[in-house]
Order: structure tokens, then C-alpha cells, then sequence
């Protein structure tokens, strides 16, 4: 980093805030695209009751899981 010249710092630090914009504009239409398809369900019944959140999952996977982490 020390070698480059100052114009070349510059040059550098702009491609890097370009490319960290990039990467959290994408990000965020991620998150919207996944919000909408949510809404989408839950607005036209396509959407399950919370006393069936738990069915067919085994204490021991989640426990093996939550190890994991």
C-alpha cells in the first residue's frame, strides 16, 4: 500500500466504496424481495399455525445444532 502513489490510493478507495455499495444495495433488495414473498403467503392464507412450528423436529437435532454454534 505504501508503494502506491497517492492517485493510485485514491483510484483504489473508490473502487472498494463502489464495490461495498454494490454489496449492500444487493443485499437489501435480498431482504425485500424475501418480505414481500412473506407478505404475499401470509395475505392469501398460505401459511401454517404456530402450534404446528415445532412438529417433526427431534430436541436431540436441535441440541446437536445449537452445539454447533
Amino acid at each position: 500500500m505504501r508503494s502506491l502513489e497517492m492517485q493510485e490510493k485514491i483510484q483504489l478507495r473508490d473502487l472498494l466504496n463502489q464495490e461495498i455499495i454494490a454489496i449492500q444495495e444487493q443485499k437489501l433488495d435480498n431482504a425485500v424481495e424475501c418480505f414481500q414473498r412473506g407478505w404475499d403467503d401470509a395475505m392469501n392464507g398460505r401459511t401454517h399455525p404456530i402450534s404446528e412450528l415445532w412438529d417433526g423436529i427431534e430436541v436431540a437435532e436441535v441440541q446437536r445444532i445449537i452445539a454447533k454454534t
